[in-house]
C-alpha cells in the first residue's frame, strides 16, 4: 500500500493533530471534532497501529447529551462511528435518538453544503447497521424510492445529474440494505468515468479530478466487484496528493494535508488491494 517509512510519517501526521483534551483536530488547535477524530481512528485502524487512548474515548463520550441526543446529526453518526472502532458503548442508548431522525431528506434535494443526496441516507443506515437496528418495511421502501427518484439512464445515481460520489453512497446504501445492485447498471457509468490519465473522473469529461473522485470510483470498483482499469494510475494519483509531512491534500497540484483527505487516500490504496485481490482469488 504505502512504504513503511510512509507509514511511520503519516502516523506521525496524525499523532501531531491529536488534542491535548482528547480527539483530533486537522488544524492542530485544541478543538477537537468528532468528524477530525473519526478520520484519524480510522486511517489508523488501516494503517495497523490504532491504540488505546483514554483521554479520546473520553472526548468522545462527552459529546452525548444527558437525552442521549448529539449536537448534530453528523457529529452523533461520526462519534458513534468511532465508538465502534474502538469497541466502547456509549454512556446512554443512542437508538431512540437515531429512529427520531428520518433517513431520507424532506425536499428530496441536496443542500448546497453537501457533496450527495444520499450522503445522510448512507450515514444513517450505516448507523442502523453499528447499533443493530435492521429497517422496517416503511423505511425501506422511502429509500429505495429515494434511490430510484435520482437514478438516470446512463446507470448512475445522482442530483440533478449522475456523480460517481452519489453512485457510491448509492451502492452502499443498496449494499447494507442487502439488495442487489445489478438491475442498476451502475457499472457502465463506472466505466464511462474511468480515465487513463487520473483513474477515474467524478463524470465523463469532468475535470480537474479531486481525491473524493478517485475514492468514490474506487469505491464503486470495491462494491460492484469490478476492479480498476487503470490501478497503477490511481496509486500514481493518491502518491501526488501525498505531502511532505505524511498528510495527504485533495488534490494533485498542491493543497493542505487534512486529516480526511488523509483518510480518503489510505482507504482508497486499501480498497484497491483488496478490489484485486478478490478479483484474482474469483478468476485463479
Amino acid at each position: 500500500m504505502i512504504s513503511d517509512v510512509e507509514q511511520k510519517e503519516t502516523i506521525r501526521f496524525i499523532a501531531d493533530r491529536r488534542c491535548a483534551s482528547g480527539g483530533y483536530c486537522y488544524y492542530r488547535l485544541d478543538e477537537p471534532s468528532a468528524a477530525d477524530t473519526f478520520f484519524a481512528l480510522d486511517t489508523l485502524q488501516l494503517l495497523g497501529a490504532l491504540a488505546p487512548d483514554p483521554t479520546t474515548n473520553e472526548f468522545l463520550l462527552r459529546m452525548q447529551q444527558p437525552d442521549g441526543r448529539y449536537p448534530t446529526f453528523y457529529a452523533g453518526a461520526y462519534v458513534l462511528r468511532c465508538l465502534a472502532l474502538i469497541e466502547k458503548e456509549p454512556a446512554i442508548d443512542p437508538r431512540p435518538w437515531l429512529s427520531s431522525i428520518s433517513p431520507v431528506p424532506g425536499t428530496g434535494k441536496r443542500p448546497v453544503e453537501s457533496v450527495s443526496v444520499f450522503e445522510r441516507t448512507c450515514a444513517h443506515l450505516d448507523l442502523c447497521r453499528i447499533l443493530g437496528i435492521r429497517p422496517n418495511k416503511q423505511i425501506r421502501d422511502a429509500v429505495l424510492y429515494h434511490l430510484n427518484t435520482h437514478h438516470h439512464p446512463d446507470g448512475g445515481f445522482g442530483h440533478p445529474r449522475s456523480s460517481l460520489i452519489e453512485t457510491a453512497h448509492a451502492l452502499r446504501i443498496l449494499d447494507v440494505l442487502g439488495e442487489p445492485h445489478g438491475t442498476f447498471g451502475a457499472e457502465r457509468f463506472l466505466q464511462r468515468c474511468e480515465d487513463a490519465a487520473f483513474g477515474y473522473l467524478d463524470s465523463p469529461g469532468a475535470t480537474p479530478p479531486y481525491l473524493e473522485h478517485l475514492a468514490a470510483g474506487v469505491e464503486c470498483a470495491f462494491l460492484t466487484g469490478r476492479p480498476p482499469r487503470f490501478p497503477e494510475r490511481c496509486r500514481m494519483f493518491v502518491n501526488k496528493c501525498r505531502n511532505g509531512n505524511g498528510g495527504y491534500s485533495r488534490s494533485i497540484f498542491g493543497g493542505i494535508s487534512t486529516l480526511e483527505n488523509t483518510h480518503l487516500a489510505i482507504r482508497t490504496l486499501t480498497f484497491i488491494n483488496q478490489t484485486e485481490n478478490l478479483w484474482r482469488y474469483q478468476h485463479d
